[in-house]
């Protein structure tokens, strides 16, 4: 997989952040302060998905993403 950079506002120094075989980063900073945004910034990222299914699921919208199977399973 390529590196991709991105510029954060509000870091204080460059991260580094790099991905194992497995999917789980590993996070290299010279500050706590640093550390702990890009820490959040991962999490949230690797959430996303999550977010938005219970949003969706909240308002009663999962079959716009799976389709009317979904139906299913959450009506009588």
């Amino acid at each position: 997989m390529e590196p991709r950079r991105l510029e954060l506002h509000g870091l204080k120094s460059e991260v580094l952040v790099n991905f194992d075989i497995h999917g789980i980063p590993h996070i290299n900073a010279e500050n706590i302060s640093d550390l702990n945004f890009v820490h959040g910034y991962v999490k949230a990222g690797e959430r996303l998905w999550q977010m938005d299914y219970l949003r969706r699921a909240a308002a009663g919208r999962l079959a716009e993403i799976l389709g009317a199977g979904v139906l299913d399973r959450y009506v009588e």
